[in-house]
């Protein structure tokens, strides 16, 4: 009992020296290649835990810390704030040829209305609706749209998320559904010309990673070596990733491919889930990766449809000397 006293007291006294540690493990696990499924869950949050470091170094000093401890948060702060220096708002050249933007949308299964979804789309006028989780209420809703979409390829699902649809009011050139690991989770592949170039898309809506990190993990590395080994030019993978650009999973399959994130020099833009009342609380798991041979020219997120995930929309181009 007087140990157990002497510890709260202690805790009581400089609280920052016992939750050190604890932080010190969650910076750190979003540095570990391997797959481990507490890792990958711990990683998702660098945004928080910069923010984290600089509120637990004020209070380490408030509450007279050693200059050990002190250091150490120093050191997770720039470990974990390293993570979100792509974001940083910086300049983008203007376009020098056609641009195409690119609405991607998480719509959720159990969403029954699709009217703030279609009035988004009239408002922002993107030249393609890539969509997951997609219900038949949504499908009828974008065959309603034909006259200024009238190239579709829908897959929807009832009661079930593995819904898939793209929309276009350019040609869409061989469209398909596969599956990339063969077990039943389905992606979507088709190609649109850009500025006279095929540009591929490859739409992906993986399993969570706490529903099952390793065929989400397995998806990423079977689509890293589909493309590696018949390459294409231009390059565009979308969609709800589940997960974040910490993880050792997204890590690896952007630099198998030398993928760039569109969210690069735009920002964070958390995108999921809706429901919490800030974006500070919120993760990026909604992305578009193009590849080096694609420009992008804006990025960010949309208003609220009705599901746990925002809405992105994206403007690219082909580079000029690609």
């Amino acid at each position: 009992m007087e140990k157990r006293r002497t510890w709260i007291r202690e805790f009581l006294n400089n609280p920052v020296t016992f939750v050190t540690p604890f932080f010190t493990v969650l910076v750190l696990a979003a540095s570990m290649p391997a797959h481990f499924q507490m890792a990958d869950l711990a990683s998702h949050f660098m945004a928080q835990y910069a923010v984290g470091a600089v509120v637990l170094f004020a209070m380490g000093i408030l509450f007279r810390s050693s200059r050990y401890v002190l250091a150490l948060l120093a050191l997770l702060f720039c470990v974990s704030a390293s993570y979100l220096l792509p974001y940083l708002p910086v300049t983008k050249p203007a376009p020098e040829g056609e641009t195409m933007k690119i609405m991607q949308v998480n719509v959720l299964f159990i969403n029954k209305n699709p009217a703030l979804l279609k009035s988004l789309i009239e408002k922002e006028q993107p030249d393609i609706v890539v969509s997951s989780e997609t219900p038949p209420v949504f499908a009828d809703m974008f065959e309603t749209l034909k006259n200024d979409y009238p190239w579709q390829d829908l897959h929807p699902q009832k009661g079930n998320p593995r819904g898939l649809g793209v929309i276009s009011k350019r040609k869409l050139v061989h469209p398909e559904r596969i599956h990339f690991d063969h077990k039943g989770v389905p992606s979507q592949v088709f190609t649109v010309d850009l500025g006279g170039q095929d540009v591929t898309f490859v739409s992906i809506h993986p399993f969570t990673p706490t529903e099952n990190i390793e065929r989400r993990d397995n998806e990423f590395r079977l689509i890293a070596a589909r493309y590696k080994k018949e390459p294409v030019k231009n390059l565009v993978i979308l969609g709800d990733f589940n997960a974040t650009p910490y993880c050792a999973a997204y890590k690896q399959l952007v630099n198998a491919l030398g993928l760039a994130n569109a969210r690069d020099g735009f920002g964070v833009y958390p995108s999921w889930p809706t429901f919490l009342p800030t974006p500070f609380l919120r993760i990026p798991i909604d992305h578009v990766l193009v590849s080096s041979t694609i420009a992008v020219h804006n990025f960010g997120t949309a208003t609220q449809i009705g599901s746990d995930h925002l809405p992105t929309v994206t403007e690219i181009s082909i580079k000029a000397k690609s």
